[in-house]
């Protein structure tokens, strides 16, 4: 049922399963992701919070591990970055194996941060997760984190770290439009408008039916005659 995404139907059963007293922490874990996709992320961590009081108590630390993930995870949608940052970093802490997940948890540590304006910190992480996905060949949230470390160099002002790292997102994916506005918009900042403008006349010419490149062009260089 719960794999079958039909979560209001699953929701309905462990609610059954929970009022009759037959629940184990894989069901309590189900439900609370099933909480968690029907919107209702308070009730989900509230779940959460009961297996990881029972895994404390047993000293579960592989349970725990996967509570912290989750946990971060739900606070970073709530949101409630504070909580998900220490969450995040009690499951960081654990130095777990997990190849996929620890870099993901790595992502959104630096996006906390960078939602609560501690821009160096989220460098840091950022970085941090960069070097890690580098070493173990996991190239599946390097863009997000690329993307994000853009964003907090441009948020400081730091217009040539920023270019550089859009480089190395041009280099992943160079048929990727968006990275190339991007650093039309790092110009603007870095290089002034005359400049800037010219580079997206450019663009223009590289991806002539491309509508995104073609309304920014309208936009930006008609204001500018």
């Amino acid at each position: 049922m719960f794999s079958n995404s039909n979560f209001r139907e699953a929701e309905k059963y462990y609610n059954k399963v929970f009022i009759s007293g037959l629940f184990s922490d894989e069901s309590l874990l189900n439900n609370a992701n099933t909480k968690f996709e029907l919107k209702k992320i308070k009730e989900g961590i509230d779940i959460l919070t009961k297996i990881e009081n029972k895994a404390k108590k047993s000293n579960d630390t592989d349970k725990l591990e996967i509570i912290y993930y989750n946990k971060g995870y739900y606070y970073y949608h709530l949101p409630d970055y504070n909580s998900a940052i220490n969450y995040f970093n009690k499951y960081i802490s654990m130095d777990t194996k997990d190849n996929f997940a620890y870099p993901l948890a790595l992502k959104y540590l630096g996006d906390s941060y960078f939602h609560i304006r501690n821009y160096n910190e989220s460098i840091n992480i950022l970085n941090k997760a960069i070097d890690v996905s580098l070493k173990k060949n996991n190239f599946i949230v390097l863009s997000s984190l690329y993307e994000r470390l853009i964003d907090c160099y441009i948020t400081k002002n730091d217009y040539d770290k920023a270019l550089a790292i859009n480089e190395k997102l041009l280099k992943l994916d160079p048929n990727e439009v968006q990275y190339y506005l991007t650093k039309f918009y790092i110009y603007r900042h870095s290089k002034g408008v005359e400049y800037a403008n010219k580079y997206l006349a450019k663009l223009k010419e590289k991806f002539p039916n491309n509508e995104k490149v073609n309304k920014f062009n309208d936009k930006f260089n008609n204001t500018s005659k």
